[in-house]
């Protein structure tokens, strides 16, 4: 009995191990198609030399900063996170794969549409506090629900997302009382239009 109680505990032990090997080699897959991302691109500009020239050297920082010392940080701080699971440090790292993949030749230069978006996630991954967090989340509310695998495990996720079911709310009330009052407003003003739709 306690022979097979040894073998399942085994096998157990097997199999848990090959699970996290494989999501580990899933996480290093895709820490890897982030590096080819950014490789590709620092050589948008022809040389592989870890800058991203432009037309300025006030741009060329910039561009270097956002595009490939930002996004280091961001996949060194994904790593270094021993409470988050493979799965999450997965989805981390597809977002930004994401946006680095949407840098083109013709638009590496408006870096400044990207630099928000990887602010947003430094910020999310660096700040502790609830409360500041939640204001962080709410300047930018689409990029912060696109950046839910940021937080989700975080104390911030249940008051934002409730937060943002509110103003969904709050808005769609406000286009309707507006969308009545412009229909009231129409039928006040011209009785002309009203006889015109009703025929």
């Amino acid at each position: 009995m306690s022979r097979n109680k040894l073998r399942s505990a085994f096998i157990l032990v097997f199999i848990g191990a090959n699970l996290a090997a494989r999501a580990n080699g899933v996480v290093d897959k895709y820490v890897e198609r982030v590096a080819q991302e950014a490789k590709r691109i620092d050589l948008i500009d022809g040389a592989e030399d870890g800058y991203v020239s432009l037309k300025s050297g006030l741009q060329s920082a910039q561009a270097t900063s956002t595009y490939l010392t930002t996004t280091q940080s961001i996949v060194d701080k994904i790593l270094a996170d021993g409470l988050s699971s493979d799965i999450q440090k997965t989805e981390q790292l597809r977002r930004v794969l994401d946006l680095m993949q949407d840098v083109t030749p013709k638009n590496v230069h408006f870096y400044t549409q990207f630099k928000p978006i990887f602010d947003l996630i430094a910020k999310v991954q660096d700040v502790e506090d609830v409360n500041r967090l939640n204001a962080i989340l709410k300047s930018n509310v689409y990029a912060g629900l696109n950046l839910i695998a940021f937080y989700i495990d975080k104390p911030v996720a249940e008051p934002f997302l409730m937060a943002c079911r509110n103003t969904k709310t709050l808005q769609r009330d406000r286009l309707q009382a507006f969308w009545h009052q412009s229909i009231r407003r129409g039928s006040q003003s011209s009785s002309y239009e009203d006889k015109n739709l009703s025929a």
